[in-house]
């Protein structure tokens, strides 16, 4: 619990020193963009943290081609 506690403080202290400067800015999309990737390394550290198993995104690749390879296999 202690570490999900330190990795949300750590990403919303971050977030709190570097939104200002981009909203400063006006960079709306850099805004969106940056959100998006502090909340996948918070969540993927929070998972790495609790030591829960992810599936391998390669699962997906091997998903979509397996069919492919079976007809060139047919040939």
């Amino acid at each position: 619990m202690a570490g999900i506690l330190i990795i949300s403080a750590l990403a919303i202290t971050l977030a709190v020193i570097e939104l200002p400067k981009l909203a400063k800015k006006g960079w709306k999309k850099e805004i969106f963009v940056y959100l998006i990737m502090l909340a996948g390394g918070a969540f993927f550290s929070i998972c790495a943290f609790n030591q829960i198993r992810l599936p391998s995104p390669l699962n997906i690749i091997v998903y979509i081609y397996k069919p492919l390879e079976n007809w060139f296999n047919a040939f």
